[in-house]
């Protein structure tokens, strides 16, 4: 090993995790046939985890996400398990500490061994919670807009009618 390599590597490896915690990315290997998952320092921060405690097995999933969000992911972990094709999928992650939701960007794809066998799978989740609660915000904003143009624009049309009687008089 050459000299000060190893500080090296633990030097880029901070720095990795300091860029993920930044963006608030998580990265995950899960070996299907242990069913055992490896979470990086950032995912158990996204999911609420305790570091000290054993990471949820895959099968531990239902838990950790909202109905409608478990379905979607059950579904794309199946096609991806089956045909290696990888999936994106934006879902609500249910904390484990207090039960609060997040809204994250899952990233996950097929995980191979060296025959070409699919193994199990890996990816990412990005919390995107802000985004999204600022998507939500402005989607109530233009209802309302809308329903202030739908009120607008019958007031126009009632004056309308109104003028064409008097003119017509």
């Amino acid at each position: 090993e050459r000299p000060g390599h190893g500080s090296q590597l633990l030097q880029s490896q901070a720095q990795l995790n300091e860029a993920h915690r930044l963006a608030h990315i998580g990265i995950w290997d899960w070996t299907a046939e242990t069913d055992t998952t490896v979470w990086s320092e950032e995912l158990y921060r996204i999911a609420g985890r305790d570091p000290q405690l054993p990471i949820p097995s895959y099968t531990e999933n239902p838990g950790r996400y909202t109905p409608d969000s478990l379905m979607r992911l059950k579904a794309a972990v199946e096609k991806s398990r089956e045909t290696g094709e990888p999936y994106q999928l934006e879902l609500e992650l249910v904390r484990l500490d207090d039960g609060s939701i997040r809204w994250i960007n899952a990233f996950g794809g097929a995980k191979y061994d060296r025959f070409g066998r699919i193994i199990g799978l890996h990816g990412t989740v990005q919390d995107i919670t802000e985004r999204k609660v600022l998507e939500m915000e402005l989607a109530v904003y233009h209802k309302e807009l809308e329903a202030l143009v739908k009120a607008r624009t019958a007031e126009f049309e009632e004056v309308n009618t109104t003028l064409k009687v008097l003119l017509g008089h």
